[in-house]
């Protein structure tokens, strides 16, 4: 044991393994927990380098190893020859034993803990603390001795005790006897000629009361055959007096080697037969699955695959080996099905439910639902995939049926002139509204939905044709839900809503389920008022024509709402791009034009933001620097939070990058300190932001539920009431809220708290009521990397042209905004914003343009048909697609067009010139070629 700098005690330790990985890899282990540790891969060299001035504090051996084995080497350090390390703990480490077979080794090399290889790192650093602290002291196997020579039974103790055995000594039979009743025996030495009973006798009741007793017999008789009888009876050994103390010793610990050797053999044997077994089971089970299973190799090369698996693929009887020799399952997709699964499965590791298309082997089509994962090989490397594959073709075809049927009842319901209302019992909540209901009603399509049929939560009142108004309850719907009773063409005269007088007539029904409950209530009514006021009902279609534009534009105001912004952005994008070319940088109208710009690539990221939330793109980690976003986040909150409330910041410069998704990184920041300002009273507080690296140690990670290494750590806190403890488990459930109707949904630490653990980090909240609440986010750092996404200024080096482009798009705006960025860049265009002047321009000189760029949504022709009719005039023409929505090239055939590019709005000119001279240079590459 040595001393550190401070005078502070430093532990040693010794690790002796002939296995250089494993010999590494717990000397680590030692060193982070601040061991001084010494690696040896023989014991002889241990023995030779340990220092008996100064031993060492543990010892840790494997168990098999060449020259000196672990068996030999921890009792050369229990034997005098070597008394300085007779008090040094021990741990031993060995694959091969387990169990009680462990706990008899350990005792019997004087050791004080043991455990199985590999070692589990934390389980290996607790054993070494409890041996430090004492709670794992080693062992002694116990001996009797039963010999009737009190001085041979003397001469015996002394040696067993010297090798630091318990020993007890009987002189008789009877005492053996007692003394094996009163304890557990490892060892017991057993003369033959006793005074009161034979010797093997004694032996057969040893053997009944405790058979794990290593029992020898010894004898000064002659007689060659008591050997025999001797071993029959179960002894372990045999000795014929007189013999060397130190031999008798060296037997009984080779004895007990052998047993605890013979039984893991046994359960070796037995484990072999059970695994032979579970083969033969899962095998049968593979080969009569009715699902797909195989093994491919990451090249193509098929490993093994069921019946199931061949048959699925269209392989006919006879065909096996043939069918083996050919390419991997997804060679039977189709191209861009095949590429997509394989570049899932490479950037995933697994896919799940990859529904797609298989051309068998038969040239049948069949619809298939795989499942993949990518396993490691004998060398460690990922490179076979193991799947299934099931044929979902019949239940394709049914789903597409059914889809048929639904729609055409929903549509058919959803078009029904007469309005109808569908409402749960016992909840009498509205289930289903269609939009006669809503309209005649005075509603929106939706705003029915989950009223209460029963109560005065609908808005209109009615009156019977007597006059009198209806209660609540006595409406045709609430009849058919409370009583059971059906309602057949009963005139109503209804005050919507909104106050308009109508005629109705009602024919109401419960729904019963197969027991005889009632389910639902249906009402079908219809707008009767045509028959009872001329002038009143042409009124009401009026206003009911008006209010059904109102809906229609909201509904696809709604659709189009990502497309229809992105087509506003980019004018305003591309022209403060233009704007910044033709104006002197660093002057005011340059400042503005700058900020303009910003704005815009903003409104685009706050857009593709709404996109991904509804899964409209994919997310995209890359490297960036935090402290980027944060200072652009602090920027955006300042102008929304109160100036009574001051924001405090700390933020470290120089902290390195983490591999995230900035968009779901912005809107982390956004939520929190959104959640603090809310937090704070009106009168005024303080919202605190430090921003710094963090090297977290064992415990703080475990604590955390991450990985031990270098973090970025973010602290966010609030001088606000604080979260009282009852709460403050609950705030990273979904839908948890403490604010008041309206004001919150209670998804945003939810989404929070999953962004943060997707991005393999943690996140933490601190609070004492009355002091506020401190948020602690914690992300991995990655290393330094030129690739960190970070603000860059234009450079105004673009790549540029002289060909000739047609522009298509149905905005005059975008269309002469695109004109004017390639003219900037060379190119010469014809800008069109109607697709069939431009194709008649096309047809009138086909050879003239050198690339199509043109908008994907336009009222005369899509995109993509006018790209069919291009194509169809000259084939090679290359084309490029703009859109305001990435997902819309997904749900276009667009198979047999091979469209080049595809650009999403809103475009950089940046954007838009990289993939105008990759389109025209890949053209060139394909002529050359040819």
């Amino acid at each position: 044991m040595g001393e550190n700098t401070a005078g502070k005690k430093i532990l040693t330790a010794v690790v002796v393994n002939d296995d250089a990985t494993q010999l590494n890899i717990l000397t680590s282990l030692l060193h982070k927990e601040r061991l001084d540790a010494k690696g040896y891969q023989g014991a002889e060299e241990a023995l030779l380098k340990m220092s008996t001035d100064h031993p060492p504090d543990l010892i840790v051996t494997d168990l098999y190893m060449p020259d000196i084995d672990g068996w030999q080497f921890c009792r050369l350090l229990r034997s005098t020859e070597y008394q300085a390390f007779n008090r040094v703990p021990i741990l031993l480490v060995s694959a091969t034993f387990g169990g009680d077979e462990a706990s008899n080794i350990t005792a019997e090399l004087g050791a004080n803990a043991f455990l199985p290889s590999p070692v589990d790192g934390r389980e290996f650093i607790n054993t070494v603390r409890a041996i430090y602290a004492g709670r794992k002291p080693k062992k002694t196997l116990r001996v009797l001795i039963v010999e009737d020579s009190r001085t041979l039974a003397g001469l015996l103790a002394r040696y067993f005790k010297k090798n630091s055995y318990r020993v007890d000594i009987a002189n008789t039979g009877k005492e053996a006897l007692k003394c094996f009743a009163m304890g557990q025996y490892d060892i017991a030495l057993l003369d033959y000629h006793l005074p009161d009973i034979f010797g093997d006798t004694l032996l057969k009741k040893f053997q009944i009361q405790n058979s794990a007793c290593v029992c020898i017999m010894m004898t000064s008789d002659s007689n060659p055959k008591l050997a025999l009888e001797f071993m029959k009876a179960g002894a372990a050994a045999y000795l014929r007096k007189p013999f060397d103390p130190e031999y008798l010793v060296e037997q009984c610990s080779r004895v007990r080697r052998e047993r605890v050797l013979l039984r893991v053999e046994d359960l070796l044997e037995e484990r072999t037969r059970e695994l032979l077994k579970s083969k033969e089971k899962y095998q049968n089970i593979f080969e009569n699955l009715p699902i797909g299973l195989y093994q491919t190799t990451l090249n193509g090369r098929i490993i093994t695959a069921n019946p199931a698996c061949m048959s699925i693929s269209g392989c006919p009887e006879g065909k096996k080996e043939q069918w083996l020799s050919q390419n991997t399952l997804d060679s039977y997709c189709y191209p861009e099905q095949g590429k997509r699964f394989r570049k899932l499965l490479l950037e995933c590791g697994e896919v799940k439910a990859f529904e797609t298309v298989l051309k068998g082997w038969d040239g049948k089509n069949r619809w298939l639902s795989l499942n993949a994962n990518l396993l490691e090989d004998d060398q460690g490397q990922k490179n076979i995939i193991s799947g299934s594959l099931i044929d979902i073709t019949d239940l394709k075809i049914a789903e597409k049926k059914l889809q048929k049927t639904r729609e055409f009842l929903e549509s058919a319901i959803f078009q029904s002139p007469s309005g109808i209302l569908i409402a749960d019992a016992p909840s009498m909540k509205i289930r289903y509204a269609n939009q006669a209901a809503s309209d005649i009603l005075g509603y929106g399509s939706k705003d029915l939905e989950g009223l209460d049929g029963t109560k005065n939560s609908i808005e209109w009142t009615a009156v019977r044709l007597n006059g009198m108004e209806y209660n609540a309850e006595e409406m045709p719907l609430a009849r058919a839900l409370l009583n059971g009773e059906v309602t057949k063409n009963e005139e109503i005269l209804i005050h919507d809503c909104k106050g308009n007088k109508k005629w109705i007539k009602a024919n109401a029904s419960p729904i019963y389920n197969p027991n005889g409950q009632i389910l639902a209530g249906i009402v079908i009514f219809q707008d009767t008022t045509e028959y009872k006021q001329i002038e009143t009902e042409k009124q009401q279609l009026e206003l009911r024509m008006v209010e059904i534009q109102k809906m229609e534009s909201i509904g696809n105001l709604a659709a189009g709402i990502a497309h229809d912004i992105n087509n506003i952005l980019f004018p305003i994008l591309g022209r403060s791009e233009l704007l910044l070319d033709d104006l002197v940088k660093g002057g005011p109208e340059y400042n503005h034009a700058e900020q303009i710009q910003q704005a815009a690539i903003r409104g685009r990221d706050i857009v593709r933001q709404i996109l991904t939330f509804g899964r409209k793109t994919e997310h995209k980690m890359v490297p960036i620097r935090i402290q980027h976003i944060l200072k652009e986040v602090l920027e955006l909150s300042r102008s929304a939070i109160p100036s009574t409330i001051e924001i405090h910041q700390k933020i470290q410069s120089k902290c390195g990058p983490v591999l995230a998704d900035p968009t779901q990184i912005h809107q982390v920041m956004m939520n929190i300190i959104t959640n603090a300002y809310h937090a704070i009273d009106k009168d005024g507080g303080q919202i605190r932001i430090e921003l710094k690296e963090a090297e977290l140690s064992n415990d703080q990670s475990f604590d955390l539920g991450i990985k031990v290494g270098r973090y970025i750590k973010l602290n966010i806190s609030d001088t606000g009431p604080g979260i009282p403890d009852t709460l403050a488990n609950k705030i990273f459930d979904p839908y948890f809220t403490t604010k008041g109707e309206g004001q919150g949904t209670g998804l945003g630490l939810a989404v929070v708290h999953g962004i943060i653990k997707e991005h393999q980090g943690a996140i933490r909240v601190t609070s004492e009521p009355g002091k506020g609440a401190i948020f602690n986010i914690f992300l991995p750092l990655i290393k330094e990397s030129t690739n960190s996404v970070q603000p860059k200024e234009d450079n105004g080096n673009f790549q540029t042209g002289e060909e000739k482009i047609l522009v298509v798009d149905d905005e005059p705006s975008i269309a002469m905004l695109e004109k004017q960025m390639l003219e900037r860049l060379g190119y010469k265009v014809s800008s069109f914003h109607n697709s069939i002047e431009a194709l008649n321009m096309f047809k009138a000189k086909p050879e003239f343009f050198d690339l199509v760029i043109s908008d994907m949504s336009m009222p005369e022709f899509s995109g993509i048909r006018l790209a069919k009719k291009l194509r169809k005039i000259r084939p090679d023409i290359p084309i490029i697609i703009c859109s305001g929505l990435s997902c819309e090239m997904n749900t276009q055939h667009i198979e047999s067009i091979k469209i080049n590019g595809f650009l999403v709005k809103p475009v950089t000119r940046t954007e838009l010139a990289k993939t105008i001279r990759a389109v025209l240079g890949q053209i060139e590459n394909q002529k050359r070629i040819f």
